[in-house]
């Protein structure tokens, strides 16, 4: 049962790192919306790391082993020796698409290691069976959305005029849902 426990925890933990690391993606390409919602999804993902760990911790009296994976390199090495003003539209198109498409693969991976572990567990660990089935609810929403990001900017050809003119709205609404959904006790702030 610890190995399960681990493996959702270190999974967790590589998704924190993940947005993370998209947050930076997004923030040099001039997208700062696009940077907003992954780090929303950066502190939710934290809240959840922080809240298996504290379940783990308060059910079985002690501290659990984390080792989190260091191939969560998302920013392309070449980017490093660029300033954000050397950035061009194209770049901020075949980088829209990258990323989209990578947090579509890393996500699809969470929801097939989650669901693993949740028909391994769920039976043994009811309560931690319940934490899981609201991780593979959020990562089925992020999934959703994902999709439809990948459907229109399909359709618009990645038009990055559209895109720059939507980073506003999207900047108040993902700060409305890290003010409405983070629980930042959780994270010692």
């Amino acid at each position: 049962m610890e190995g399960q426990y681990e493996k959702a925890i270190t999974r967790i933990l590589d998704g924190v790192m993940f947005h993370e690391q998209m947050m930076l993606y997004y923030n040099f390409l001039g997208l700062n919306g696009y940077s907003t919602c992954h780090k929303y999804h950066y502190l939710s993902e934290l809240n959840s790391y922080n809240s298996v760990l504290e379940y783990y911790i308060n059910k079985y009296n002690k501290l659990i082993i984390v080792k989190p994976n260091t191939d969560t390199d998302i920013i392309p090495s070449s980017w490093y020796k660029f300033t954000k003003s050397d950035v061009e539209v194209s770049n901020i198109r075949s980088g829209v698409k990258t990323g989209l498409t990578k947090w579509l693969e890393w996500e699809n991976g969470t929801l097939e290691a989650l669901k693993e572990i949740y028909v391994t567990v769920c039976k043994e660990d009811v309560t931690f069976g319940v934490l899981l089935q609201a991780l593979i609810y959020d990562v089925e929403c992020e999934i959703k959305t994902i999709n439809e990001n990948m459907m229109k900017d399909k359709a618009t050809d990645y038009d990055v005029i559209l895109m720059m003119s939507e980073q506003e709205g999207l900047i108040k609404k993902y700060n409305k849902k890290i003010k409405h959904d983070i629980d930042f006790t959780k994270m010692g702030v």
